[in-house]
């Protein structure tokens, strides 16, 4: 069968609900590892699939002089590494392989990297690690097993300024690529990172542009790669047109994606990439704060971040808060954690979609509340967050007096229903308008509603 007829098979079987197929259904038990699996196996078996690989992450230079020599599949928490061989010297490429939305959080192990963060993502993490001469001598051994060979040493796989390592960030999408903002879908920090002189080294790429396009080109695969093909067909293609049109974030495509299972990876994923730059320009128009410098609260800052994993019910959330100082949490000694967030959060899961206006710890996953003490933290937030002291907020938000108060850790909020958005603008325009009459209501706030409030 041809790559062609395996496209025009694709097409029939979606018009006519084909059954799951086999690899399809051995993939969904751990998607992640089974196309790293593939990937790996790709890049060992096929040359022409390697040759395209390489020839799209490599320069021109490198390119022309690179001798592939393995593709290794999780090993040491890397999903695949490539190892070649570079003018007599090694080069590797780290492929982080994301189908979930977002990354996870690492807790710092400090024996294994570099950084003086306590929490990094992924792609930081993986990158300190390489710091690290134990991590790189266990990753070295490991190594020489897989290829049978003697000659690699923990020296060889540090970072150096002739970049013998490459990193790429491999997603279901990546639609808004032409969006400048939108070069790079991690959680790279900038501000950390570039206190080191030390860029963003991740370059994110697309299943499509990666792996399908370059299956694509390939005449005579292997009956099992074109039922693959197939798969990352159904996958990581769409047959909607608009996926890199405003338009397609709306309430109406956000509910079809957390409540069936109408949506595929990539149209879930480009949808991640609307609220990734929804948070990116909220933070650009919202970041300065001078004028609440002197307000009552403390302000510290500014942040907007999209989260994707709300707990049981899981769906979409972003959130855009103002960090405020010395508030003193029920039973917290700690100084540290004496800072607040007070914000606006957008939350659509299989439940419902809510626009709440919330008050929590900023390190909300280091603070409960005992229960002995709740009864009197929620009923002070309560109070807190009524339309007293949040008149603009509450003439633009219209919530009623339903209080969501804390359940264990310090989260508490107001909530209101949204009915419908049309459109990426629509959605911005509206948390725009949230954050500007919350940011007029902490500018006026008074010290002795604050202090009353703050102190326990």
């Amino acid at each position: 069968m041809t790559f062609k007829n395996i496209l025009l098979k694709i097409e029939l079987d979606m018009a006519t609900s084909n059954p799951q197929s086999f690899i399809s259904a051995i993939s969904s038990f751990n998607k992640e590892l089974f196309h790293s699996r593939a990937i790996a196996w790709l890049l060992n078996e096929l040359p022409k699939f390697q040759n395209a690989f390489l020839k799209s992450i490599l320069d021109t230079k490198e390119y022309n002089n690179v001798i592939f020599i393995k593709a290794l599949s999780e090993i040491r928490q890397l999903d695949v590494l490539v190892i070649c061989k570079l003018d007599n010297k090694y080069k590797f490429i780290h492929l982080e392989n994301k189908i979930k939305a977002s990354e996870a959080t690492k807790k710092n192990k400090k024996e294994y990297t570099a950084s003086k963060e306590e929490i990094l993502s992924q792609t930081e993490f993986y990158f300190s690690r390489l710091s690290d001469k134990k991590f790189r001598d266990d990753l070295a051994k490991e190594i020489m097993k897989e290829i049978n060979s003697k000659d690699i040493s923990e020296s060889n796989l540090k970072t150096n300024p002739e970049s013998n390592w490459s990193f790429v960030f491999l997603k279901p999408s990546h639609t808004l690529r032409h969006d400048g903002k939108m070069e790079t879908l991690n959680r790279w920090r900038h501000d950390i990172w570039e206190r080191g002189n030390i860029s963003n080294p991740w370059v994110t790429k697309s299943y499509k542009e990666l792996i399908f396009d370059t299956l694509a080109n390939i005449t005579n695969l292997p009956e099992s790669v074109n039922e693959y093909a197939l798969l990352l067909k159904d996958e990581f293609t769409s047959l909607k047109k608009n996926l890199g049109h405003e338009d397609f974030l709306c309430l109406k495509n956000v509910n079809l994606a957390v409540n069936t299972e109408k949506m595929n990876a990539i149209e879930n994923s480009t949808l991640e990439e609307w609220f990734k730059k929804l948070e990116i320009e909220i933070n650009e128009t919202h970041s300065n704060i001078l004028d609440l410098k002197e307000s009552a609260l403390g302000v510290l800052g500014f942040d907007a971040k999209f989260i994707t994993d709300t707990g049981n019910n899981s769906g979409f959330l972003i959130e855009a808060s103002y960090l405020i100082t010395d508030f003193q949490f029920p039973k917290n000694k700690e100084l540290n954690l004496s800072t607040a967030r007070i914000g606006i959060q957008y939350e659509h899961n299989i439940k419902s979609a809510k626009m709440k206006f919330f008050f929590a710890a900023h390190e909300y996953d280091k603070i409960k509340i005992p229960d002995t003490l709740r009864p009197g933290y929620n009923k002070k937030v309560k109070s807190f967050l009524g339309e007293e002291n949040f008149m603009y907020l509450s003439n633009k938000l219209k919530w009623d007096d339903k209080f969501n108060g804390s359940k264990g850790k310090s989260f508490c909020s107001r909530a209101v229903d949204i009915k419908e958005y049309k459109s990426y603008k629509e959605l911005r325009d509206m948390f725009n308008d949230y954050i500007r009459a919350l940011k007029k209501d902490l500018i006026k706030m008074n010290n002795k509603v604050w202090k009353e409030f703050s102190q326990s």
